[in-house]
């Protein structure tokens, strides 16, 4: 399937376009004989042709709608399922048109438009598209489920509360009141009324036949929408993948943070036919989340999206890519998507640092200080003894009573036994040796990019303890390494008034009047001064996605599901 034409505006536009026909000939459908049933008497001839005509139309009238749903959405079942439907209704309609023609003459000309020429035309274009639905149907959100349930029940009550209402005296012979007939609309069974209401009339007893039928089916498809699985899931040997993964950038390289790729193991793992470009992803609450940019050589790059993309198409999933860097947004631009900037990354120069940065005033106060204390930093390599992953797990504790500290997974560390045993920790140490600070070095798939990913301080440190740890380690670096950088990590939302096109749109706004008002949630002008201070190159990381603003904010939300960390 050519997924760029699919996503092409115009393409998109045509499929919708039959989603909300079939919908619109359902209610059509339903409206014509609900209409033709409460005026029974003035089509008898109706009731000799099939006593099912009456009520079977509703049923197929309300399956077109909820067929219509899932046609929005590609579902090549649902396609299916809309072409028998649509050949059933077509048996039955050959039916009643030529009782239109044996009995009514001069209304031949609409039957024909609405019984014969809509359905086929219907049928012709869903023919035409058919190779556009290939959407699994394995799954569905819990809240399209509600939204469909609370539309179909208040269809089924406005329906049944208007028909007692209206049909009163004249069918009923006896006064209902707007909360008597919504009272007998729900108990339909006479379970907490005490008297049943008799029908006087033919269209009476049709009406009462026609809502406990609808009811019936509306409660069906309730049902259905519930009982659905909530999710596919790809069988997939995450241990194997995950080591085919990091083989790949091991002999290709990547970026200081692709170790998120490998850990938390809670991602799946997509790769190219030659096993030569791979990416890692989560799916959340229908999104595949993928980790940063794909693994692999640019010209690979490209092949693996597409073949990505029609995965996700094919199961229902959008797609996203959190984190990603700049140099790559051209080409998700030309595959489709929207580049959004997030934030900024710090990344110093470690030379720079240690030879000019580390000597202005504010940095020599620290050290001086911090050594009148008696204080030392010392880097600690795995395997970790118990005593001391005790000793980072009590830091850690009181790091996280810190008024907005929570742990995160995902696309970040969070603290754990065992991936302390997967890092070097950098402590600092008081004068009787007991460590009072630490941050973990994470493996870096960039040659010349040290990284760190938590920084955490026991209850009583000093103040700028934080500081002495990143000064000592950026020493540690210029003296036993051969990185050039220290990634200092992301500044969420920094840098979005910058002038460039993405600085233009209703989401960067709204993402930087979150940063200029949300400093009682999250600190993040804190945040950035602290980078800051240390004079880093700025570079700017990005969320692509589709969907315009509803697309934006999905991605966004279940990012924040999947950053979840349950301890």
């Amino acid at each position: 399937m050519n997924l760029k034409w699919l996503f092409h505006p115009s393409r998109r536009l045509i499929l919708n376009a039959v989603a909300y026909i079939v919908a619109l000939d359902g209610l059509i459908i339903i409206a014509d004989n609900l209409f033709r049933d409460l005026n029974i008497r003035n089509v008898h001839h109706l009731l000799k042709t099939s006593g099912v005509l009456i009520n079977l139309p509703i049923l197929f009238g309300l399956t077109l709608i909820y067929l219509s749903t899932l046609l929005r959405r590609y579902k090549r079942t649902a396609w299916g399922a809309t072409v028998l439907v649509y050949a059933f209704m077509l048996g039955i309609n050959a039916v009643q048109l030529a009782d239109l023609v044996s009995h009514h003459p001069h209304f031949v000309l609409s039957g024909l438009i609405r019984l014969l020429i809509l359905p086929l035309g219907i049928v012709t274009i869903l023919v035409l598209c058919r190779q556009d639905f290939t959407t699994k149907s394995d799954t569905r959100s819990f809240g399209s489920a509600v939204r469909f349930a609370v539309i179909i029940l208040s269809v089924t009550l406005i329906y049944g509360t208007a028909g007692f209402m209206l049909m009163d005296q004249h069918d009923f012979h006896q006064e209902i009141s707007f909360p008597e007939a919504i009272h007998r609309t729900i108990d339909q069974f006479d379970l907490t009324t005490s008297r049943a209401l008799k029908p006087y009339s033919r269209r009476a007893q049709v009406f009462l036949d026609s809502l406990s039928f609808i009811s019936v089916i509306s409660l069906g498809y309730v049902a259905i929408s519930f009982f659905q699985p909530l999710r596919a899931r790809l069988e997939s040997n995450a241990a194997a993948d995950r080591a085919k993964l990091k083989k790949l950038l091991d002999q290709k390289g990547g970026d200081s943070e692709d170790i998120f790729k490998l850990w938390p193991e809670d991602k799946l793992y997509f790769f190219n036919q030659a096993g030569t470009a791979g990416l890692a992803y989560k799916v959340q609450h229908g999104i595949a989340l993928v980790v940063g940019n794909p693994v692999g050589e640019r010209k690979t790059i490209e092949p693996l999206l597409a073949a990505f993309n029609e995965l996700c198409f094919t199961n229902d999933w959008a797609v996203a890519f959190i984190h990603s860097q700049p140099k790559w947004n051209q080409l998700f631009k030309k595959v489709g998507f929207t580049t959004q900037k997030i934030g900024e990354e710090a990344v110093v120069d470690i030379d720079h640092f240690y030879n000019h940065t580390r000597h202005d005033k504010y940095f020599r106060n620290i050290i001086n200080r911090f050594d009148k204390l008696g204080y030392s930093s010392e880097l600690l390599m795995p395997p970790h003894d118990d005593q001391l992953l005790a000793q980072l797990t009590k830091i850690s504790n009181d790091w996280l009573k810190l008024p907005g500290r929570t742990e995160r997974g995902f696309a970040m560390g969070y603290f754990s036994k065992d991936y302390m045993q997967r890092s070097n920790i950098f402590v600092a140490r008081d004068e009787k040796g007991n460590i009072k600070a630490f941050l973990n070095q994470i493996q870096s798939f960039d040659k010349q990019e040290a990284n760190f990913d938590l920084l955490r301080y026991e209850a009583g440190s000093p103040g700028n303890i934080n500081d002495f740890v990143m000064i000592s380690f950026l020493d540690y670096l210029h003296h036993q390494t051969k990185f050039t950088r220290l990634n200092l990590g992301l500044c969420p939302l920094a840098g979005l008034d910058e002038p460039s096109q993405e600085s233009r749109n209703m989401v960067n706004s709204l993402l930087q009047f979150v940063y200029s008002n949300g400093s009682r949630f999250y600190s993040f002008n804190g945040l950035y001064r602290f980078k800051a201070k240390y004079l880093p190159q700025w570079n700017g990381r990005y969320v692509v996605y589709r969907g315009g603003l509803r697309g934006f904010t999905g991605t966004m939300n279940a990012l924040m599901r999947a950053m979840r960390v349950k301890i």
